[in-house]
């Protein structure tokens, strides 16, 4: 009787990430850098109380600091005894420094006669 032929290992192909795959994983390791970056480009954010909201407007009110533009008001709302106005702002990276405590802010109207602050001046 004849011997069997001698039995032979078939090694398996190693499975590889399907082509299909690598755009999706690209995109999503994009995606986390992209909100990691916004994250930490991001500077702190303020509540100011006002008296009144005349002459602001969330997303478009901008806070400014010797003429430089450091932060903008991003909502208005009412205090919860509806006396006030509560102004958050997205600030700057990197305004911490001159943000304290007992900060003043205040609201320049700009009229025909120029820039105004109510309260400061005849």
């Amino acid at each position: 009787m004849p011997l069997p032929p001698p039995s032979r290992t078939v090694s398996k192909k190693q499975t590889r990430i399907s082509l299909v795959w690598v755009i999706p994983i690209v995109a999503a390791i994009a995606g986390t850098w992209v909100a990691v970056m916004r994250i930490l480009g991001e500077g702190p954010t303020v509540t100011i109380g006002f008296k009144s909201a005349e002459g602001l407007e969330a997303g478009k009110t901008k806070i400014e600091h010797n003429g430089v533009t450091v932060g903008t008001i991003t909502t208005i709302r009412l205090s919860d005894d509806h006396e006030r106005v509560i102004a958050t702002a997205q600030m700057a990276p990197k305004t911490e420094g001159f943000l304290v405590e007992d900060t003043r802010f205040w609201v320049v109207r700009r009229g025909s006669r120029g820039p105004t602050c109510p309260g400061w001046g005849p």
